[in-house]
């Protein structure tokens, strides 16, 4: 009888040379430009001095501004400094006869707009009060 020839894969290695190499080299290419990318598109900027108040919402957030404001600043303080503060978070303050109102607009989600308020009152040459108020409106 007759012998058939085997045509199939002759044995030997599973990978050709350099095959593993090779991967690894495209595959440290492909590491290197995800991680170029990534840093290229990281978003470095610092977090702005209200957004903690604001993740805290519309009811939570002006308790505790106006908490943490009277603990730096409290009642009967001069008002200069606490302006100053505020001038610094970002709020544009105005004067009035009794009181200052210190106003903050901010983009909210989407289109809309946040506004944090708040109104020193002012007994004389101090500061007597002081209101918080933040609001959400749509565009």
């Amino acid at each position: 009888m007759p012998r058939e020839e085997d045509t199939g894969p002759a044995p030997g290695p599973l990978l050709q040379r350099g095959t593993l190499s090779r991967g690894a080299v495209a595959g440290g290419i492909g590491l290197l430009a995800l991680g170029g990318l990534a840093w290229l598109r990281a978003d470095n900027r610092p977090e702005p001095p209200l957004e903690a108040y604001r993740r805290m919402g519309l009811t939570a957030g002006p308790p505790a501004l106006r908490r943490d404001l009277l603990v730096e600043f409290p009642a009967g303080s001069a008002p200069a400094p606490l302006v100053r503060r505020l001038e610094g978070l970002g709020f544009a303050c105005r004067p009035a006869e009794a009181a200052w109102t210190c106003l903050h607009v901010a983009h909210g989600e989407g289109r809309a707009v946040w506004e944090a308020e708040v109104t020193l009152r002012l007994a004389e040459v101090a500061l007597a009060g002081l209101e918080v108020r933040f609001r959400e409106a749509a565009r």
